[in-house]
């Protein structure tokens, strides 16, 4: 189909994006700067999961921190900067500051005991980038057990993005040139770790994120930081798999294969610890099979208070003034009878309907924190339809258009859409969207993730031509021709506590675990069970979903577990598929319990 800019369409996943300049909404309580693409025009197709990544915008101070910081930039230079991804951002911001060439402050004070200019110096740099000073060759265990073969062999507290940085998002914050699509940060008490960055930054695709390999190679090894003062070389970052792949260490330090060898039968576990290990792995970790584990779980789908909500804003905030508000309406196309809709047409034609949805950002990581549950109200998609006489005839497609300062937009299969109940939200948390939440109006996807949720809404349209790459196929085992793997979980879990490595636990006490699994509602997919595992899954204790649990919303676990004996132990936690998706990794962390 051809769209009123004259581009044509099958099922449109951005109808064009322009750089835009810093704006202010017309009530000045929201001033956001732009997040610029690169300008695109002529012939597109819905290659979902290719969309780009979210644009996340700060709220409050941070937000005009931000903002000042990219006027400023913006006021020496007459051309608008374009927008990096994470990859780029990190490797710039370690590059001019954290790994940039640099004269190094001893690690030593000096014989008085005063600190030098240059200490000083390295201190302030250390502390104004949200980083750390970590010798590679001061070997460390970390949140692992202090085992030899922990210390002395893997040296494992000084691998990994965490080695050095405490938190990547303040780091970004902290020292990166440009405005960095998530400014929020992570929520539930996690901080912003490679789980993150590797959705959007890992593959190497249209609209996937900077592939991060070579910026991160290149910044570091060219860094007199990393290589002489942090003596840092391949294995501060990397770890190399039995079949000779070399992975990130932060995936691969949850993994069984690190821990050379686990016993799961008396026989092995009796050769095992005839070679002077007293527990069940060579790196010092504790196993515990599902059914020596006194676990008591519960599942529901409870609601996220609005101050634990994330924000995400795929590329800008349209500056439109209160006249313009006023004026809103929504186009509806591929209808039997067009039609302009006015806010006070929805609410003088259809019923305000009220229900619970889940958003999970569309590139949201395994263990991340990008999802929340509440309470929407808006005009149900079915009705509208009925109201304009049903869709054309071979429609089986809804795109959702936002404002074109906004340029977002996203298709999905239409049967799935009905399915779930998709609506036009006015109202999220009982009150009015703000200019962040997507006002005036949200065309929200029920069980479907966040990028299908388009704001600003300005058109919905209804296309006969397929979508190109299904929600379910790219965050399923399949991809589409020519395409990498995207990295996208619409099969996820994460734990909110405890939210990150190496907390402390005693013998005996129990212990609060909560997190979240969910599985994308779309073709037949849903959460049928939460899985735990404490011996890196070789056996599970199965949560089971209730039956008339709500699929289009996450399982929010709360469980206790009281420990009785003393170890290291690497929890793990998983959401299962009704059908025949299967999460990709678990969720891990790992706990120390005290004797």
């Amino acid at each position: 189909m051809r769209g009123d800019d004259g581009l044509t369409r099958a099922c449109l996943p951005f109808a064009k994006y322009h750089l835009k300049p810093p704006m202010r909404s017309a009530s000045s309580r929201f001033r956001v700067a732009a997040v610029p693409f690169g300008e695109e025009r002529g012939r597109a197709r819905c290659r979902r999961g290719r969309l780009g990544t979210t644009s996340w915008i700060a709220r409050g101070e941070d937000t005009m921190q931000a903002e000042e910081t990219v006027e400023k930039r913006r006021s020496s230079k007459k051309k608008p900067i374009a927008a990096l991804c994470i990859a780029m951002m990190l490797a710039a911001a370690l590059s001019a500051l954290g790994c940039a060439p640099q004269q190094q402050a001893s690690r030593e004070p000096d014989a008085s005991g005063a600190a030098t200019e240059q200490e000083a110096a390295g201190a302030a740099v250390l502390e104004g980038t949200n980083m750390k000073a970590n010798d590679f060759q001061q070997r460390d265990a970390g949140a692992l057990p202090d085992d030899y073969n922990i210390s002395a062999k893997v040296n494992a507290g000084s691998r990994g993005c965490d080695a050095c940085h405490e938190d990547l998002q303040a780091t970004i914050k902290d020292i990166a040139p440009t405005v960095h699509i998530m400014t929020t940060g992570a929520i539930f008490g996690k901080t912003v770790d490679w789980n993150d960055c590797e959705s959007c930054h890992s593959m190497h695709d249209t609209r996937g994120g900077v592939y991060l390999g070579d910026y991160m190679h290149a910044t570091h090894f060219s860094s007199p930081t990393f290589t002489d003062a942090d003596n840092g070389n391949c294995w501060s970052c990397h770890a190399t798999k039995k079949n000779g792949e070399i992975v990130m260490w932060d995936e691969y330090c949850y993994e069984e294969q690190l821990s050379g060898y686990t016993a799961n039968t008396p026989a092995s576990e009796a050769f095992f610890h005839m070679r002077g290990y007293d527990a069940d792995t060579s790196i010092g970790i504790s196993t515990l099979a599902s059914d020596e584990v006194d676990l008591k779980v519960d599942l529901d789908q409870e609601m996220t208070d609005e101050s634990q909500r994330y924000e995400a804003v795929n590329f800008n905030i349209p500056a439109w003034t209160d006249a313009e508000l006023a004026a809103w309406s929504i186009e509806i196309k591929g209808v039997k009878n067009p039609a302009t809709l006015t806010l006070a047409d929805l609410e003088q034609h259809f019923e305000k309907q009220t229900q619970q949805v889940t958003q999970e950002c569309l590139v949201n990581g395994v263990n991340s924190s990008l999802e929340d549950s509440f309470e929407a109200s808006g005009y149900l998609l079915s009705d509208i339809i009925e109201y304009c006489g049903g869709v054309d005839e071979g429609a089986v497609t809804v795109n959702g258009i936002a404002d074109a300062d906004e340029g977002w937009n996203f298709c999905v299969e239409l049967d799935d859409a009905l399915k779930n109940g998709a609506f036009v939200a006015t109202e999220y948390y009982g009150h009015e969207l703000t200019a962040m939440m997507g006002a005036p109006a949200v065309l929200v996807q029920p069980g479907f993730p966040g990028g299908t949720w388009v704001k600003y809404l300005k058109t919905i349209e209804f296309g006969t031509e397929p979508v190109t790459a299904p929600v379910r196929v790219i965050a399923g085992d399949d991809f589409y021709d020519g395409a990498e793997d995207p990295h996208l979980y619409g099969c996820n879990s994460a734990w909110f506590n405890p939210a990150t490595d190496g907390q402390v636990f005693k013998v005996g006490e129990a212990i609060d675990l909560e997190g979240f699994a969910w599985v994308w509602n779309v073709d037949g997919h849903s959460t049928k069970q939460v899985q735990f595992s404490w011996d890196y899954g070789k056996t599970w204790f199965n949560a089971d979903v209730a039956p008339d649990a709500d699929p289009n919303n996450w399982q929010r676990f709360h469980a206790t577990w009281t420990p009785t004996q003393p170890g290291t132990y690497c929890l793990k936690v998983q959401a299962v598929d009704g059908k025949d998706w299967h999460q990709k990794k678990p969720a891990s962390v790992f706990v120390t319990v005290e004797g």
